[in-house]
Order: C-alpha cells, then structure tokens, then sequence
C-alpha cells in the first residue's frame, strides 16, 4: 500500500473493514495521507504540499515557479455545485483533519496592509506555534471568516517561508528607495523569511460606495448588484450559506498583534 498514490490509498479503506484498520494503524500510511507529521531530521526549510488538497484548493497551494498567486474562491471545484459544496464541507469531512505539508507547518502570521490617500499603515500578528500542525480546516475557514465587506476590497496571498519564500507578493519583496517603504518592506520580508506560513493582506482603499442605488431599490436595474459585486464574493456567501445549512461553525486562528507601523504622505 506504501506505493499507492494518496487518491488510490484513500478509496482502499473502502475496500473493507481490514485494510480500514490496516491504514489507519499504520504510521507510516498515515503519513502518507498527511494525518501524521513526518519530520524533516535535517531541519531543512522544504515543503512538500499536500497533493490531495493542492489539486482541491489550487490558489492556495502556489507553485514555487510563479510569483503573485492570490487565494481566490473560485477556483475551487466543488464551490461551483450546491451539492458538492454539501458533500466537501461536512463536519467528518477527512480533508479539515489534513496537514497542508511535510513537514507540518507550525508558524503562522499575518502581514496586513493598507493605503489610502494619507498614507500607509500595517501591522503583523502571528499565532501560537501549532503543536500539530496547520490543517486544512484551520487553514480554509481562517480566509472564510472574514467578514463580507473585506471581500470587496481585499485581496489574499498565502506565503510559504524560509531562506526561498514561495508566493511573496512584490508588494513586500520589491525594491523601493522610497523613505515611505523602507520599515514596511524591512518588516515584510524578515516575516515571511521567519514563519513557516504568512498571510499577506492587502486592503484597497475605496472612495466610494458600491451600491449607488441603496436609497430606492425600485430604481436598481435587475443586473445591477451582479455587475458591481465582484465573483469572488458571490462565492464567499455561497460558501458561508451552506456552513450555515449545515450548522457548522466557522474555526479561525488566533492572532496576537505585536507590530504595527505607518508612515503618512
């Protein structure tokens, strides 16, 4: 069974209740599932992602190729279908209880940051180290949370870190001689270089409202709400709607803040 592929091993424990238990005991196959961590021995900062969930959720799981790959809802499959939606999000579904890598990911924080015509404000909190790693679970309902206006003018990276961070957003990592960036990009880029895991926020500042036709909704044009709110939002309350059907109540991880910085025009 050690040489099945993940997909192949899973279907396996529906063959019969002895090789359930057979997979299931096993260290080594659970492993190989993501249940249990397997440690890196040499302490080298190199993660392997979880295939299963990097095919279902592919804009989180980067690859190390490209840069700029922002978290986005609408990639995922089963998000597409009332009825897969159901099926993905139960409570016992096994894919909350997976590692997002090997070796586990432990450190995790996030970069927030904004502008507006005044200046530019961030701030870093991070979370107790995790015991037994990042789960997918944690992971997903930590960026599900959020609440509905963010949606609109937020946007997400997921940052895999040590010496080579994956995903950095050249928000942080690019040069800037600007005296205005200077402690932000110092701060930035020391962060993903140090947790295992960053959530880069970056807020759009708006001048004004999206719903212009607030005050008579008579007047609005039948298309409209569709034309001004952005897909990824249609998908973020399609997917809060069937936690709520299905009375499962959203995780979120922890942060403590321990960094905030602005820096005014």
């Amino acid at each position: 069974m050690g040489q099945m592929d993940m997909s192949t091993l899973i279907k396996c424990q529906r063959v019969c209740r002895a090789w359930t238990k057979t997979i299931q005991l096993s260290t080594s196959l659970q492993q190989d599932l993501f249940f249990l961590s397997r440690e890196d021995p040499f302490q080298k900062t190199s993660w392997v992602y979880n295939p299963l969930l990097a095919e279902i959720f592919p804009s989180f799981f980067p690859p190390s190729t490209t840069t700029e790959t922002s978290v986005n809802f609408e990639t995922i499959e089963f998000a597409k279908n009332s009825e897969s939606m159901r099926i993905f999000l139960r409570p016992e579904a096994s894919w909350r209880r997976m590692l997002t890598t090997q070796p586990p990911i432990r450190k995790v924080g996030e970069f927030t940051w904004g502008c507006n015509m005044f200046g530019c404000s961030w701030s870093q909190t991070k979370a107790e180290p995790l015991k037994d790693g990042l789960r997918m679970g944690l992971l997903f309902e930590t960026l599900l949370s959020e609440s509905g206006p963010y949606w609109k003018h937020q946007t997400w990276w997921i940052v895999f870190g040590g010496p080579t961070p994956i995903n950095a957003p050249g928000v942080i990592v690019a040069h800037r001689t600007c005296s205005h960036y200077s402690n932000f990009n110092s701060d930035g880029t020391q962060m993903i270089h140090e947790l295992d895991l960053t959530l880069v926020t970056v807020r759009h500042a708006s001048c004004i409202e999206d719903d212009s036709y607030e005050s008579d909704e008579s007047e609005c044009p039948p298309d409209y709400a569709k034309s001004v709110k952005p897909a990824k939002e249609f998908t973020w309350e399609k997917l809060r709607a069937c936690y709520q059907d299905l009375g499962v109540d959203l995780s979120k991880l922890r942060m403590i803040e321990y960094n905030q910085g602005y820096k005014d025009y």
